[in-house]
This record gives structure tokens, sequence and C-alpha cells, in this order.
């Protein structure tokens, strides 16, 4: 078996704290701030970070005229459209039912760019799907109260995850070429 590098073990291990947190710390967010404060202030750290990257990477940004229209685009179906749905959506349930609807997302990426992009959709893909959403039930199945979830809460991150699903997809079609952290800058 091929040795991993300790960056890719970091990377890993970062990548699950922060979305492995993120649904619990909007919440504790919204007790103190309205959700386009909380939002507002995500972002800004958001693209400070960003922008220290860009920097410390001399990743320039792309010249070239679709990319400020694609970052537009995805700043709505990306950033905009799924986060005010999202942080709008968990006054309304819990923590752990807005992670377990948001595990639904590649599911979502799947069958829109089966239409969209004809991309293959295999036996393969969808099982790996379903273990994923089955796996974060697991670990959010103590604050899952699906008999006592609000429909319109529920809504609302569906409708955010299928947001996001159309600015995956849209990035797949449209962003070749573009850097992916630069491409993050744009959104923010």
């Amino acid at each position: 078996m091929k040795s991993t590098r300790p960056s890719v073990i970091l990377a890993y291990i970062g990548a699950c704290v922060i979305w492995g947190s993120t649904w619990m710390m909007i919440k504790i967010g919204l007790r103190d701030a309205p959700p386009m404060t909380s939002i507002a202030v995500r972002m800004a750290i958001a693209s400070a970070i960003v922008a220290v990257a860009l920097r410390a990477g001399r990743i320039r940004l792309p010249r070239d005229s679709r990319f400020v229209p694609l970052g537009v685009l995805l700043g709505f179906v990306q950033i905009a459209i799924p986060y005010a749905f999202v942080y709008y959506g968990e006054q309304r349930i819990d923590s752990g039912l807005a992670a377990v609807l948001y595990a639904t997302l590649p599911l979502m990426v799947v069958v829109l760019a089966r239409f969209t992009l004809h991309t293959p959709l295999t036996a393969r893909k969808l099982l790996g799907i379903a273990i994923g959403i089955v796996g974060v039930a697991c670990i959010f199945s103590n604050n899952l109260r699906l008999g006592h979830a609000e429909a319109a809460g529920t809504a609302l991150v569906l409708a955010s995850v299928t947001a996001s699903a159309v600015g995956s997809v849209a990035t797949k079609k449209w962003g070749h070429g573009h850097h992916p952290v630069a491409s993050l800058l744009i959104p923010f």
C-alpha cells in the first residue's frame, strides 16, 4: 500500500473537523446573530483566508472574459442562495437533520450532471453516495428528530442543496482552466 503524505492526512482531518462542526456552529451562531449577519461575518473571514492563500501561493486571478461571469454565477448558486437557505432552515430544524439533508448533495450533483453533462450514473457512484448519506445519518443520529422537523426548514435546506448542486455542475461545465483557489475569490 502506498504511503500517504502527512500533509494529505492533515488536510483530511481538517476537512472532517470543519465539515463535521459546520452545522452545529451555524446553529450556535444563530443564537446571537440573525442569519444574514452570521453569513456576512463568515464570508468576510473566508474571503480574507482565500485572499491570503492566493497571495501566499502566488496565484493570479484569471483575466479571460468568462472568469468574472462564472464567479458571479457561482456567487449566487454556491454562496448567496445556499447559505441563506441553510441559515434560515436551521432556525427551524436541528443541525443534525440539516447535516443529513446536506449529505444528499453528491446525489443531486450526479443526477444533474447526468442530464446536463451526460456523465454516466453508475451503480458504484450511487453506492458510494448511499454509504455517505448513511454515514452522516449515523454520526448525527443522536439529534435527528425527523418526526418533529418543520417542513419549511427541511425545504429550505433541500433548496440549498439544489442550488449548490447547480453550482457544482456549472463549475464542471465552465470552470476549466481556472485555478480552484482563484475561483473561490469572486463568489465570496
